[in-house]
Formats: C-alpha cells, structure tokens, sequence
C-alpha cells in the first residue's frame, strides 16, 4: 500500500440466473459442492481466466497477477498440473501472471498437499494460502512450500479495530511471513479505520470492497488496466 497501487487481483465467480437474478457463491457454492459439480466449475472459471489474460496480452495491455480459488476437490484432481500444463501453453499466459488460493478450509494429507504445491511451483504458478488461521493448515505447511501469498482471514480483520487480540494475532503472521519470505495479504478490508490499522500493523497487500465492489472484466480493464489508478 505505501506504492499505493494495484498489486495483484481476484477472479470472483457470480451466476447471473434468468429468473432469479444476481446469485452469489456462498449461494450455489455450497450446492455445486454437494452435487459433486464443483471440479466442472473450477475447470471452466480456470479457462475463463486464462482466456481473459490472453485477451488483454493480445490488445497489448500490460498484466496483472489474477489469483483464482482452487477447491479442495479439484485440487487433488490428478488433471490439476495436466490442464495447468496445457493451459499455460494453450493460452502463452505468463505463469506468474496466475495464482492458486487454495483454502485452509481443506483437509488434506500433508504429503499429498506437499507433493501437489511442489508441482504447482514447478509450473511457475503463483501459490497463496487463503483464510491463513481459521482452517486445518498448520505452520507445519508453511516449511513444505514457498506460497507467493498468506491471505490473513477476514474473520480477524472485521474485528480489528475491536479486539487487541486479532490484532496481535495479525502482527505475528506479518512477523512470521516476512521471515519465511512470503507476502502477506490484508483480505476484507472495509472501512478506513480498518485500512489505517492494518497498514500500521505493516500489512503490504489489502484486499477488501473499501477500495472496490467486485467488477466484470470489462470494467475491471477500464478502471484499473487500461489507465493505472491510485487506490485510495
């Protein structure tokens, strides 16, 4: 934030349904996941994204890193590096131009998630750990990769101002991040006193709608690609 520039950008999922409107994930996420869909969606929101970076390198707009949520299931899906693979050549996408958030929300072996991250980083994709705090990641798993970003969980963030614990809490992840050189990541920042806290806490990288509501591409491209903008 002290560039006070877009640093990196999340691909969010909406459904736009005919009959009942604007339809948000936490929605049909939940759904898709019980109906054993959710691995479909991630494949076509993965092209969807590589297809956009390929639009705008093509038009000569420089790119940003665009970080995609990758499900659990998906995942372990064995076609994850294969369709990654294919993608990154299908497309000529820079691969540091892509990160992988995967949730502590997952459970996986701790084997099976080192060996998956290791062939994620070989590809040159861009790994973060989202909702870093809340899930079933230990600190073990930050000494079995090198993720790019540790998404520090709204959930600790929305009560800063309020709780001198969160704030203590955050004030270590920043510490223990910085030492194992990863990036962290202020996510659902909403308010300015929340802005103010979280920068004087150190955080590098806020997330959150204070500074945007969630953009279709086109505007998305307008607003923040085509003419940089000062974020705040």
């Amino acid at each position: 934030m002290k560039e006070n520039k877009l640093f990196v950008a999340e691909a969010l999922i909406r459904w736009h349904h005919p009959d009942c409107g604007l339809i948000f994930p936490g929605d049909f996420i939940p759904r898709a996941e019980k109906e054993g869909m959710i691995t479909d969606i991630g494949w076509w929101v993965l092209e969807t994204l590589f297809e956009q970076q390929y639009a705008w390198q093509s038009s000569g707009t420089p790119l940003t890193n665009i970080a995609i949520n990758i499900a659990g299931e998906q995942f372990q899906d064995p076609l994850l590096i294969e369709t990654t693979d294919k993608m990154i050549k299908s497309y000529s996408v820079p691969p540091d131009k892509i990160t992988y958030e995967i949730t502590e929300r997952d459970q996986i072996d701790l084997d099976t998630w080192s060996e998956l991250v290791h062939h994620i980083e070989q590809k040159g994709i861009l790994l973060s750990l989202d909702d870093f705090g809340t899930g079933f990641n230990t600190l073990v798993h930050l000494t079995k990769a090198q993720p790019s970003f540790v998404k520090v969980d709204r959930s600790f963030i929305s009560t800063i101002t309020e709780d001198i614990k969160n704030e203590e809490v955050i004030r270590g992840m920043i510490f223990l991040s910085e030492r194992l050189g990863f990036c962290t990541i202020a996510e659902g920042v909403e308010t300015k006193e929340q802005l103010n806290r979280v920068m004087q806490l150190g955080v590098k990288v806020i997330q959150g709608f204070y500074f945007d509501e969630a953009l279709p591409a086109t505007q998305f491209h307008e607003k923040y690609l085509k003419v940089p903008k000062e974020m705040y």
